[in-house]
């Protein structure tokens, strides 16, 4: 008898999460379980529950399991599973289901960058979501600066993203990244905004990070991420100072050199400058 596995990755909120059994050590967010230890009848519900057990996680919470890393809906339980065949859902290493258990964390940011090249669909080369962060009192530095010279631009892996692939995982991610509490499910106080000059936030909808380009690909056009501050957040986050240049638009939004002082366009009344005339 062939000892057919199920390949698997663990998502948490933050992304990524080192599994308990990994199977191999530049890789430790995957890990297998042998189809002989599935509980029958082999459903995804047995499958998840299974995975649960072995990972270490309390039966009281929430996860949900899908077919791959790109699958915008999860298995129902009563799905039934082909463990037999030599073909089925995580059959491969390149193409695991993923187990997404609603619990917090999120992995070593180098570490993942660095694995998840090996993932099924993902770019060719590490890819981003650019953000920026704002509080209602203004732009505030990211946990996840790279650029000294313009401390609010954050960035995030693609595959950090848990599934399916939508902008509440997307500002969930982000939100987790930032170290913001996140009161509620409906994260009321957390809005993500498609660019600096949009009106409105967006609205949940679906996202693809494997299809070309995608929201916030390009640094020049980050998201935006706006929080409401509470007394957690106030005391650990410091707001940029007035001195921001004007790398943080794109050049086609700026139209302008970007050795040119921003507070002689009148544009820096978004930093609190007043505009010459």
């Amino acid at each position: 008898m062939t000892r057919h596995a199920v390949y698997y990755r663990l998502y948490i909120k933050g992304g990524p999460s080192v599994s308990k059994y990994p199977v191999y050590d530049d890789d430790r967010s995957i890990g297998r379980l042998l189809v002989q230890f599935v509980t029958p009848p082999h459903t995804a519900g047995s499958l998840r529950r299974n995975l649960c057990k072995i990972e270490g996680i309390a039966v009281s919470t929430v996860s949900h399991l899908f077919p791959t890393l790109w699958s915008q809906e999860s298995f129902h339980d009563l799905d039934r599973l082909a463990l037999s065949e030599d073909a089925f859902p995580g059959s491969s290493e390149r193409d695991p289901v993923v187990l997404v258990v609603d619990s917090d964390g999120r992995m070593n940011s180098h570490h993942l960058n660095q694995q998840m090249l090996q993932v099924s669909g993902a770019p060719p080369k590490i890819a981003f979501v650019y953000y920026r962060v704002f509080s209602e009192d203004g732009e505030v530095a990211s946990k996840t600066s790279f650029d000294k010279d313009d401390p609010s631009l954050g960035r995030i892996n693609v595959l950090s993203v848990k599934p399916p692939h939508i902008i509440r995982s997307l500002k969930e991610c982000i939100a987790v990244a930032e170290s913001l509490r996140i009161i509620s499910d409906a994260f009321p106080d957390i809005k993500l905004f498609s660019n600096l000059f949009s009106r409105d936030p967006m609205g949940d909808g679906p996202l693809s990070f494997h299809e070309g380009s995608h929201l916030g690909c390009q640094m020049g056009e980050p998201v935006v991420l706006v929080y409401k501050q509470d007394e957690q957040t106030m005391s650990s986050r410091r707001v940029v100072s007035n001195t921001a240049v004007c790398k943080c638009y794109s050049e086609e939004r700026c139209d302008v050199s970007p050795s040119q002082p921003f507070f002689q366009l009148g544009i820096g009344i978004l930093f609190g400058f007043l505009p010459i005339v």
